[in-house]
């Protein structure tokens, strides 16, 4: 469960996204003077159904993984892992792509994987990394959640949606 104090020093759309994906709430009341004309528009843009988590991008990934991080709709499977949260409709979807390795790196909570063309059983699905774990070359690190946001990613619940925009 959120504190409220927890919210204290977050952009009011960080708040927003916790208390809206907490399922515990309908409305938002902002008890703070008065919100900004610039933060009731960034409050008006969100989806309020679907999580969407600003990403930083990794250096050179393809347009193709760029494209499935940013253009795709993304669900968590209902079979959870207690490792990384799942979006396996890319893979589908791009299976006769190609997806080339990059340099493997120990994934890290946080971290956005698209598995590559030496995984060919998963190859394009797009995962959001929960625990640190070694990475053995299938995986490219395509990205990152923002810092502040991260603590969003233990919103996202099975057969949930979600989706990324750019920091």
């Amino acid at each position: 469960m959120f504190k409220l104090e927890e919210h204290r020093h977050l952009p009011i759309t960080v708040q927003a996204k916790d208390l809206w994906h907490s399922q515990l709430i309908d409305d938002l009341i902002i008890g703070n003077m008065y919100a900004s004309e610039e933060e009731l528009e960034a409050l008006g843009r969100l989806n309020r159904s679907t999580l969407s988590l600003k990403v930083e991008l990794s250096d050179g990934i393809s347009q193709l993984e760029q494209k499935i991080i940013l253009e795709e709709k993304h669900f968590n499977r209902g079979d959870v892992s207690a490792y990384v949260i799942r979006s396996t409709q890319p893979r589908v979807k791009y299976k006769d792509e190609s997806v080339p390795p990059l340099a493997p790196q120990t994934l890290m909570p946080g971290d956005l994987t698209i598995d590559n063309d030496l995984d060919i059983r998963y190859k394009g699905e797009l995962n959001i990394v929960l625990k640190e774990m070694p990475n053995e070359g299938k995986t490219n690190v395509v990205g990152k959640v923002v810092e502040s946001e991260r603590f969003l990613i233990h919103q996202i619940r099975p057969w949930e949606t979600f989706s990324f925009t750019m920091k």
